[in-house]
This record gives C-alpha cells, structure tokens and sequence, in this order.
C-alpha cells in the first residue's frame, strides 16, 4: 500500500471517530435530564468537605451512585437560578441537558473532576468520594462554602467527547505525512490473531506478568487488552516490566 493511501485511510478513521462522538454525545446532551440522572449518565453530588492538606475535595454522592474511580469526569455547580425556574428535586428535570448548559445562569464554569477514593462517613445513605482536579476556581468555591457551613450541588458527567484531538490527528497527518512510524505494517493478519485470555490466578499471583513478560521475550511486543477495572494498569509493575 503507497504511503498516501495509508495516510488516507488514517485520516478517514480518525474522521469516523469523530462522527461517532458525537453522534453519541448529541444523543446524550439532548436527552431530558431526569432521564439522564435514571441512566446514571449525569450524576447528583454534595461538596461535604474540604482537605486543604492534600489538596482534595470530598463530594457525597446518593448510596451506589458513585462515579467510578479514577476515571476522569467533569463537574459544575448547580445555581440557585436552577432550583429556582426548575424545581428543588434536581433528578426530575425535564428540561435538556443541553438547555441547562446553555443557560450559564443555572450553572458555573465547568472543570475536571478525578474521583480517587473512598472515605467513611457517618451518613450510610452516601457514599464519600475525595476528587481532586478541580480548576483553581471552583476548589476556592468549595472551600469557601463548606467553611460557612454550605453544602453545595453539583452535577458530575463524562466530558464532552476529543473531537478536538482526533481533527489535529487528520491535520497532522497533513503536514507530516512522510514519518516513518506511519509505515508501520501489522506482523501478523487480523484472521490469524488468537489472543489468550489471562484469568487471575490465587495461588499463582505473578502469572499474568510472567505470562506477559514471556511474550515479550518471545515476540518482542505484547498487547494488553481489557475493559476498565480490571487491573491493567498495576499488572506492568507487579512483573517488574521496564518499557522505557
């Protein structure tokens, strides 16, 4: 295959991947949003508290609904305008949630959000989360509020899809067209690919780094696919696996 075709079908895959964001984003964003809370795609919390030492905000979230760990999320903060026009009881607001972002009078700014762990509390019907990330701006607010005694509400959702990074993906390709990693082929055929599926082992707790550590040593390189929670990210350094 030329180097320009490559290059093409690069750029039409980046392309689809932006399509599909957000096709699936519009499908979220118009969506009534006492539907979205249902779906758990939006998510109501209550800033509890401040930890000024580690730089960490404690936001309870109604028992289970909890946004997983270590997964980047954005968060804003509910105005009273909001309570105001749209009634007390947030989790059945009918309007869009594409309408509420708009509306920056039922809102604040938007910001990263990285929920890290759990924390005990006294309230059983709440679970505590402490979250770091958050904009300089919105950490002051929750310090501020919670040392007067206000508990604030905010909404926690995924962010908005890279459509940004995926169409900088489609330019580079433009203007760098000539790399060499870009011609970069496949060892093997999709039809002959059989990968193994590793289960961990109680009595055997290093299999799956020596499994790992195995195939780079024999294959030179080694993919490790699986979905979110399942331990990927501590495997490497349980096998002492040096990738630098």
């Amino acid at each position: 295959m030329s180097i320009n075709k490559k290059i093409q079908n690069y750029q039409y895959f980046f392309s689809d991947q932006v399509r599909e964001a957000e096709m699936e984003q519009k499908s979220i964003i118009k969506a009534p949003m006492n539907q979205l809370f249902r779906k758990e795609e939006i998510i109501i919390g209550y800033v509890d508290h401040v930890n000024d030492k580690l730089g960490h905000v404690i936001i309870k979230f109604p028992k289970d609904k909890a946004p997983r760990l270590k997964v980047q999320k954005s968060i804003m903060v509910i105005k009273k305008d909001a309570k105001a026009e749209l009634g007390t009881n947030v989790t059945s607001w009918a309007c869009s949630f594409l309408d509420f972002c708009k509306n920056t009078q039922y809102h604040s700014n938007t910001s990263d959000l990285l929920p890290l762990y759990y924390t005990k509390k006294g309230d059983l019907q709440y679970d505590y989360v402490g979250c770091t990330g958050l904009s300089t701006t919105l950490y002051d607010l929750f310090k501020k509020s919670t040392e007067a005694g206000k508990s604030l509400s905010v909404i926690v959702f995924s962010p908005f899809p890279p459509v940004d990074y995926f169409n900088n993906l489609v330019n580079f390709l433009d203007v760098y067209h000539y790399l060499p990693e870009q011609m970069i082929e496949p060892k093997i055929n999709y039809e002959d690919w059989h990968p193994e599926e590793l289960e961990y082992n109680p009595e055997n707790e290093a299999a799956i780094p020596e499994r790992i550590l195995q195939t780079l040593e024999e294959e030179n390189c080694c993919i490790l696919q699986g979905p979110p929670g399942t331990g990927k990210s501590y495997t490497i350094p349980v096998g002492g696996i040096n990738l630098s």
